[in-house]
């Protein structure tokens, strides 16, 4: 008991002092800094930097290889240049190349440039080492964006932001001219000048993939959005009233009639319309609202084989309203999949960030109920034909830039069946070497009676499973998972200390 009480009493003075520190772990302008002037001029994004706006911007040189060299001078020479309107960032890369017919460049599908010769962009716009969006253009002007969420680790593609680039392959290498709409962000523009986390780089893949920075980064440091530099400018920059209403109208008609004898034709009819909504409420609070959502704009699925796969395909999600801010629900575990909500009547979001605090919020309802039945040797899709419920709900606490706490409540629910998670979070870092994290979470489940039958070839599964063992008969997994009597509920935890240094 002492040694736990020791240990206990040194967490608390540690984080403690954490709290209490000053913040340093976020975008310096001791790694880099950048003046981005204002400049009210609108250009042409064709690829061609010969408007005399370029001729005042702010430019940089990308002058350090950071990866697979550490922090040594670059081996090609890279420029910038950064301006701002009213409206808009605008970013001008003039990359160099000794040899511009090894430029590897292709038309490809958006996010899926990479292996070309790329130059990017990556933006903290609160500069609080959480979030950062990413910009990535190739030669030929070709996108990928992502955000990368420094709790999980992982850079998400899913997000689309709309903004604008053109690229071109020159003489003396390649240049890229870019525009962002500050709509695309989310910021606090109650500051009269914003200081943003920045980091410009190019990857120049030959023998090996060389990447090229404004800065040098630390290998002792584990966290890498720490490790930005600072863009200061976009005086009163406003991101307005960012209202948007979409309707749409989808109407079908179907005639059909009897051969022999031939009958007179009967008409079906359908009409229904919609209504998508996205208010940014404040600059950091924006609600998303749909009735009757039309889907069949959204990009379509990429074709996936499951022969001889015993688990069920993964889809990632692409409809802009459960996509918008979709990272403020995320933990260190993939716990929402709003996949599972096919074809609601209606959603609403809200998501929001003030000063410390991150809160999202999600509603919507389903005119099935679809849910995964997980296992060790196969999982499933099962979809019970009745209009379910569901609500998802986050909140965030980060009094540091080295500590996080959270929490995330998600319900699934129908007439026969239901599903309820609550889970809590923590992430603390006492050191630029070391890292902590846990996360519980525990759900409480309901399967409608004889649910199981549904992943079993006889019509009585209970028969088949009570005369065999498993081993002597072909019993599916998923039926032993889903043979419940009444509501079961358990838990699970996972704990992870990392040190992570440069070797």
């Amino acid at each position: 008991m002492i040694v736990i009480n020791y240990f206990r009493a040194l967490f608390a003075v540690s984080l403690i002092s954490s709290l209490m520190s000053p913040c340093v772990y976020a975008g310096s302008s001791q790694q880099f800094h950048l003046d981005i002037p204002t400049i009210n001029e609108e250009i042409n994004v064709d690829g061609d930097i010969n408007e005399p706006a370029w001729q005042h911007a702010a430019q940089v040189m990308l002058q350090y290889e950071t990866s697979p060299a550490e922090n040594t001078a670059a081996p090609v020479n890279t420029y910038a240049k950064v301006f701002a309107s009213n409206t808009s960032l605008y970013f001008a890369f003039i990359a160099h190349d000794p040899a511009p017919e090894n430029i590897r460049a292709n038309l490809r599908d958006r996010d899926n440039a990479w292996g070309d010769d790329m130059v990017g962009i990556k933006l903290d716009t609160f500069n609080n080492a959480r979030l950062a969006y990413q910009f990535f253009i190739n030669a030929y002007g070709v996108q990928s964006d992502s955000i990368e969420n420094e709790l999980t680790g992982q850079e998400s593609d899913a997000w689309d932001g709309i903004w604008y680039s053109r690229g071109k392959i020159t003489d003396q290498g390649y240049q890229v001219e870019i525009q962002l709409p500050l709509r695309l962000f989310n910021f606090d523009d109650r500051h009269p000048v914003q200081t943003w986390g920045i980091e410009l780089v190019r990857f120049y893949p030959r023998n090996e993939t060389h990447r090229l920075s404004t800065h040098q980064i630390d290998r002792n440091v584990s966290c890498q959005l720490c490790q930005l530099g600072t863009a200061t400018g976009l005086a009163g920059a406003t991101q307005g009233k960012d209202l948007q209403l979409t309707p749409s109208l989808v109407a079908n008609q179907n005639s059909q009639r009897d051969v022999a004898p031939t009958g007179p034709w009967t008409d079906d009819t359908n009409v229904e319309a919609g209504l998508d909504l996205r208010w940014g409420i404040t600059p950091t609070t924006l609600l998303n609202a749909t009735i009757n959502p039309d889907f069949s704009q959204v990009e379509a699925d990429a074709g996936q084989l499951d022969v001889n796969n015993t688990f069920a395909l993964f889809f990632p999600e692409k409809r802009a309203f459960f996509l918008d801010n979709k990272d403020y629900f995320d933990t260190q575990l993939d716990l929402l999949h709003t996949r599972n909500i096919g074809s609601p009547d209606y959603g609403v979001k809200l998501t929001s960030k003030t000063d410390d605090h991150t809160f999202a919020v999600l509603a919507a309802n389903d005119i099935q109920s679809q849910f995964l039945v997980p296992g060790n040797l196969s999982s499933d899709i099962a979809v019970i034909d009745d209009t379910s419920h569901n609500v998802a709900s986050r909140y965030r606490f980060d009094p540091s830039k080295q500590f996080s706490v959270g929490g995330l409540l998600t319900l699934k629910q129908a007439d026969d069946y239901h599903n309820y998670l609550l889970s809590g979070d923590i992430k603390y870092q006492p050191t630029k070497q070391d890292t902590f994290t846990a996360q519980y979470a525990h759900s409480v489940t309901q399967y409608p009676d004889e649910f199981f039958n549904q992943f079993c070839g006889s019509d009585d599964c209970a028969q088949v499973v009570d005369e065999c063992d498993i081993g002597e008969c072909a019993i599916n997994e998923r039926v032993l998972r889903t043979q419940k009597d009444g509501e079961f509920n358990d838990g699970m935890y996972n704990i992870a200390y990392e040190h992570q240094r440069r070797n």
